[in-house]
């Protein structure tokens, strides 16, 4: 319910719109708003990749009813970026062949001209554009990739919200709610967003990015996932990083953007200079085929993930000190073998990858354990060319996986 003074104020100011009609309709403040609904990200992303949303590709009616979710569920959380635009459309961001959906939860005090970013794309596959693995099946129903990423985002800003409501002080940065259309042509939806920011760049301190999620492997790397990217917000997003992996349920490898191989939204950003972060569980099995779909989701292990990137979050929104970009960072570094090492050595299930891939592994492995051995004082391009071609090859082999 609103307060007295909060209902003259809308009053004063519809009447000074009535006498300027140039003046755009002001943003409600959220806190004025009710607290948000239970928010269920399972439910979520049952719904996001049901088969009659038909994989969600661009331009289609099923993308359409997909924003449509979306922006009924932004709405109680998160004003829109930018006055005048009345309903869900003031969420919207459209360009040639796509939309992006965009909300903003607004900081308070001396940070609050600083920006999250967080991000997800929503687009996935047309039917019949993914694997059909041999069945009738021809929806590609992208649980995992991505809208297990786009439910992570709003599970978090739900979360953000709730805070908010407990103290009005929060968040101390702002938090723009980035979810992308046209990932799957090529980083098209985050792209246009970069040439058309609706905050200026230059405010943005950290993008992080949700893209596979809730994906599992084989049985000894059910809990393992990825955090991308640390190092390009220098030593502050490093320790925020490394805080995280300690203290989550999950086994968190901390890896340089470099092996993600520009293979989502992240990449605009680290293209224009802003410190990113990437959470994924890279692709497994299920990987663009028509059993990404939530039967194969891990859902505990999104669930964990959902509640350690909201402390991640928190901590970024809340902290004096900001992540600085690191353009000098180099991009494969000897903690990138030790990192690969610990994953490699912990798959110790190795059966399953097939005798040529097991193989590979064995002779990996090998490599690894004695580019580590070496120390960090004989790293050099010949190490850092050989962690490349085998995060490369690892990647092939967890989608060449039965799809668990």
């Amino acid at each position: 319910m609103r307060t007295i003074a909060a209902a003259i104020a809308l009053i004063l100011s519809l009447a000074a719109c009535n006498n300027d009609a140039t003046t755009p309709t002001p943003t409600p403040d959220p806190r004025d708003a009710l607290p948000p609904p239970e928010f269920d990200a399972i439910e979520f992303v049952r719904l996001l990749a049901a088969d009659d949303m038909a994989g969600r590709d661009n331009d289609t009616p099923q993308s359409a009813r997909a924003r449509q979710l979306l922006t009924d569920t932004l709405r109680p959380l998160a004003n829109p970026p930018a006055d005048g635009t009345p309903g869900n459309d003031a969420y919207l961001q459209p360009f040639e062949g796509g939309t992006n959906v965009i909300g903003l939860i607004p900081g308070t005090g001396p940070l609050a001209d600083e920006y999250i970013l967080l991000g997800a794309h929503y687009d996935h596959l047309a039917p019949g554009e993914c694997d059909q693995l041999g069945t009738t099946d021809d929806i590609c129903n992208g649980a995992a990739d991505n809208a297990a990423g786009v439910a992570q985002v709003l599970a978090i800003a739900t979360e953000l919200r709730r805070a908010q409501i407990a103290d009005p002080d929060l968040p101390r940065r702002s938090v723009l709610l980035t979810l992308w259309d046209r990932e799957e042509d090529g980083l098209l939806g985050s792209r246009y967003y970069a040439a058309n920011p609706l905050i200026p760049l230059d405010q943005t301190v950290t993008y992080v990015n949700f893209d596979i999620q809730g994906s599992s492997f084989s049985p000894d790397l059910a809990t393992a996932s990825f955090l991308v990217g640390a190092e390009t917000g220098g030593p502050h997003l490093e320790a925020i990083v490394s805080g995280l992996a300690a203290n989550s349920p999950l086994d968190y490898y901390l890896l340089s953007e470099a092996l993600a191989q520009d293979r989502s939204d992240h990449t605009t950003f680290g293209d224009a200079g802003i410190p990113i972060l990437l959470l994924t569980d890279a692709p497994n099995g299920c990987y663009h085929t028509v059993h990404d779909d939530i039967a194969h989701l891990d859902t505990p292990k999104l669930l964990d993930q959902i509640a350690s990137s909201t402390r991640l979050v928190t901590t970024l929104t809340t902290e004096p000190d900001r992540p600085r970009f690191t353009p000098d960072a180099p991009p494969i570094t000897y903690a990138d073998a030790q990192q690969l090492l610990r994953l490699l050595t912990r798959a110790r299930d190795v059966n399953l990858f097939g005798p040529d891939a097991t193989t590979q592994i064995a002779a990996a492995t090998t490599h690894l354990q004695s580019i580590v051995d070496a120390g960090p004082t004989t790293f050099d391009f010949e190490a850092a060319a050989t962690i490349l071609t085998i995060a490369a090859t690892t990647t092939d082999q967890l989608t060449a996986l039965d799809c668990p």
